[in-house]
């Protein structure tokens, strides 16, 4: 009889304890800690100002403007030859990267779809997706002035295997406007 109320007193114990355990507040796992703030988001604005690449200021800090018409030609590393080329109409949202475009290969072409980031300084790292052999362009990209653009590749097949890899050269495009006169000749 002992025994019982020896071990009975124990459990008890214990679910005490675990229950004071449990109300304890507990450390959010996800929480940003003191060591990953950024002390001065504003000196970090104007850094990136005075570096050459800030225009668009937004809740989270402030980036370079990537929306726009962009072309990149894509050259295999091993071959040394062209893949293609992708224009891509991009769309900013912060450092967030978005839009749709076309991959051309020789007379072949076909629509894609990007997203992605701006990266650490002037870069951009971009997820396209071409819709009919939907195969995976992962660009990495980097633009010194804003403009143009040099980096690299990886493209992943439906089939698997090991990617593709490559050298990306291109740039910024202006969109291309018609004047009604161009249009619509009046002679």
């Amino acid at each position: 009889m002992r025994w019982n109320s020896i071990v009975l007193t124990v459990l008890v114990l214990a679910c005490l304890a675990a229950t004071a355990w449990a109300a304890q507040p507990k450390e959010d796992p996800l929480a940003v800690g003191s060591w990953e703030r950024i002390v001065s988001t504003e000196h970090t604005a104007e850094y990136l100002a005075q570096t050459g690449g800030v225009t668009q200021p937004d809740l989270y800090g402030a980036y370079w403007n990537a929306a726009g018409n962009w072309t990149f030609e894509l050259r295999d590393n091993n071959k040394m030859r062209p893949l293609g080329d992708i224009d891509l109409r991009l769309f900013q949202a912060g450092n967030v990267l978005f839009g749709k475009g076309i991959f051309r290969e020789g007379l072949r072409q076909q629509p894609v779809t990007a997203d992605g980031y701006l990266a650490e300084g002037n870069a951009m790292v971009l997820s396209v997706v071409s819709l009919e052999d939907v195969y995976l362009y992962r660009l990495n990209i980097n633009s010194d002035n804003g403009n143009t653009t040099s980096g690299s590749f990886n493209i992943f097949t439906p089939a698997g295997g090991a990617p593709i890899t490559g050298t990306i050269y291109g740039g910024r495009n202006e969109a291309r406007t018609f004047s009604p006169l161009e249009v619509f000749p009046t002679s």
